[in-house]
């Protein structure tokens, strides 16, 4: 495949996948928002709270180490796709789509750290919770936003076998 030929299948991926991340970060504004204005609103949890704050903060962790895992998994696994791929049929290429699903789950398993800080905050958590798990969520979605090169990587670079 030419570089012309990728570049213009990069240029019609490009912007869904630019959308798809600003989609996930006005949805973490909009939370970050929610937060103060439903603040008093919602009964605090009374029973246990602690344990409830522990639990989405292991939570978080781990939905942050998954993002990755995940991320990569979905890249490595779908790269085979990319060898059969025939740049005649016109269809785009698969590596577009891989990594668009990549990206998106990423995403959303980073957004969901923003979510457990919404949800302390609600029931009775500090604004320090709020802002701390706010901050993770925001600083992965900017560590897993759309790459030029990495797509760029995959569309040039198919692997050939499956190693999962």
């Amino acid at each position: 495949m030419t570089d012309k030929k990728i570049m213009a299948q990069v240029a019609k991926g490009w912007r869904v996948l630019v959308f798809i991340w600003i989609s996930f970060l006005t949805t973490l504004i909009i939370y970050f928002a929610v937060a103060f204005a439903l603040k008093d609103k919602v009964h605090p949890f009374t029973e246990n709270f602690s344990l409830l704050r522990g639990a989405l903060y292991l939570i978080s962790g781990v939905s942050l180490f998954l993002a990755w895992y995940v991320r990569k998994v979905i890249i490595e696994k779908n790269r085979a796709r990319a060898a059969a791929w025939n740049p005649a049929g016109g269809a785009s290429h698969p590596a577009i789509a891989t990594y668009t699903t990549a990206v998106a789950v990423s995403l959303a398993m980073s957004e969901s750290v923003g979510v457990y800080g919404l949800v302390l905050r609600l029931f009775g958590g500090s604004i320090l919770d709020l802002y701390s798990l706010m901050f993770l969520s925001a600083a992965a979605m900017v560590y897993y936003r759309p790459q030029k090169e990495v797509l760029l990587k995959m569309m040039k670079e198919p692997r050939t076998h499956d190693t999962y």
